[in-house]
């Protein structure tokens, strides 16, 4: 659904894009992503204020990302103005 410039992400949508955000183990030294950017994902970079898909994640900084995604809890809503996917 689009309003003006507005576009709406379903959560079903979200959920999917978020189970296929695989890594992959390095030698037990830290993580490389196995999934494709794109405007969903840089969105959802930009809402949790953490970007893991173009660059090596040591296991200290996954550690800081788990901790952060499981400490808040909270319900994550943003309004953008700019279209970051196309309605299928």
């Amino acid at each position: 659904m689009q309003s003006g410039n507005t576009s709406i992400i379903n959560c079903e949508k979200i959920l999917d894009k978020l189970r296929t955000m695989n890594f992959a183990d390095i030698q037990e030294q830290g993580f490389i992503p196995l999934y494709t950017r794109d405007k969903l994902t840089d969105a959802l970079h930009n809402i949790c204020g953490f970007e893991t898909d173009y660059k090596f994640i040591t296991k200290r900084q996954m550690k800081n990302i788990q901790k952060k995604v499981k400490g808040g809890n909270k319900v994550l809503y943003s309004k953008t103005t700019q279209k970051i996917a196309e309605p299928q």
